[in-house]
């Protein structure tokens, strides 16, 4: 996968994992300024991302990584990636 996608598709974790603590936790895990400082700077950087999304209390919503706070592994990367791929093919 390109290296454009890699790198959005960290950004996006670091929003996901955001959320998770925030909405299922219940953890604050930067001040709200900050979050949204991080979500203007993911959108300006990649347009099409995560935080056109609403964020979830749901734990089924986040990849396993997400919720254990790791870095994906080789497959869990690729599909994300390829998910980034699609929806940015889709906003075509």
């Amino acid at each position: 996968m390109e290296y454009h996608f890699q790198n959005q598709g960290h950004a996006e974790d670091v929003v996901n994992r955001y959320r998770f603590l925030y909405y299922v936790c219940g953890i604050p895990a930067v001040s709200d300024v900050a979050y949204d400082a991080l979500e203007r700077y993911v959108k300006q950087r990649w347009g099409v991302s995560v935080c056109d999304t609403v964020g979830s209390d749901q734990l089924g919503d986040y990849a396993r990584y997400i919720q254990l706070g790791v870095r994906p592994n080789r497959d869990e990367r690729e599909e994300r990636d390829k998910a980034i791929a699609r929806r940015w093919m889709e906003s075509l």
